[in-house]
């Protein structure tokens, strides 16, 4: 199963039409496209048809789509071509434990496509596009917090030229791929071909020099880089709640597709991360450390 996930800088910017776009793009996939639509004050989630309910007793519901005629974000998936549509509602901090459930629904597809910026806390794409819009100052707090890890920017050309100049004026992101969308076709070749590279071959990261490691470990500071590998040590009170902390790494590194060196010492688990086709430490080796401290930060 190979995951593409598509966030936003904003609500609104074009999520569900640039999906729209790579789904007809690259409609020999037999995509499976996912909502996820968190629940909370601020929140503008699509329409529910009569009936269907969100109770309140639950923290997420999850339901197939099977209306390609509807008005909502699923139905239209389904209208671009996508073989399956799903829309999982969460609240709070319900999406880690829906993700379980999310991912025992997709067992057997083989191309999954996603709305969501949050889902990046717990898996590890084969591709995460942002879309930006120029025009909008606003930038949610999920966001910002998975900047680092776009693969690719998508930004919404309202004028000829406009889309070339957004998402290069974030410090640290000037060197990912733009690809513009014109507003109403949503659609770019450029990035289709780009997403299918991406899960024909794998998420294709060579290994980082050890200046571009430094200038990654500036927003780790817990990590260290050494011998080839990036590293660090996690204490706990006691054995226990270690193993429990190693047990939610080994879920999120099968998801991911990379798997760590971990050492355990009664209450210390120490993670080390490389890349060992490449001969060194990748940006994949950062994502999965990015996952691992949010693992920890939750716990703790």
């Amino acid at each position: 199963m190979k995951f593409v996930v598509v966030g936003g800088q904003a609500r609104k910017v074009g999520k569900t039409s640039v999906i729209e776009g790579l789904i007809r793009g690259l409609s020999t996939l037999g995509w499976t496209a996912v909502k996820i639509t968190p629940h909370e004050a601020g929140d503008e989630p699509q329409q529910a048809p009569e009936g269907d309910e969100f109770p309140g007793d639950l923290d997420f519901l999850l339901r197939e789509e099977g209306d390609p005629g509807g008005h909502g974000d699923t139905c239209r998936y389904l209208a671009a071509g996508a073989r399956r549509s799903l829309w999982l509602r969460v609240r709070g901090d319900g999406l880690g434990r829906a993700v379980s459930a999310l991912l025992k629904a997709l067992e057997g597809d083989e191309h999954v496509i996603v709305e969501s910026n949050r889902l990046l806390r717990f898996l590890d794409p084969s591709v995460f596009v942002m879309v930006t819009d120029e025009s909008s100052q606003a930038m949610k707090a999920s966001a910002r917090e998975f900047l680092g890890r776009v693969d690719a920017f998508v930004t919404v050309e309202r004028e000829p030229g406009q889309g070339e100049r957004a998402a290069t004026s974030w410090q640290g992101l000037e060197g990912r791929p733009v690809f513009p969308v014109p507003e109403g076709t949503w659609s770019n070749p450029a990035l289709c071909r780009f997403v299918a590279a991406r899960l024909r071959t794998g998420v294709d990261m060579p290994a980082l020099n050890k200046e571009e490691i430094g200038k990654a470990l500036k927003s780790m500071p817990e990590w260290s880089y050494a011998d080839d590998a990036i590293h660090r040590t996690f204490t706990f009170k006691s054995f226990m709640p270690a193993i429990a902390f190693v047990n939610k790494i080994a879920e999120a590194a099968e998801r991911a597709n990379h798997h760590p060196d971990i050492t355990i010492n009664y209450n210390r688990v120490g993670i080390s991360l490389s890349t060992h086709s490449e001969s060194g430490v990748t940006q994949k080796d950062f994502q999965l450390a990015g996952t691992i401290d949010k693992i920890f930060e939750s716990g703790n």
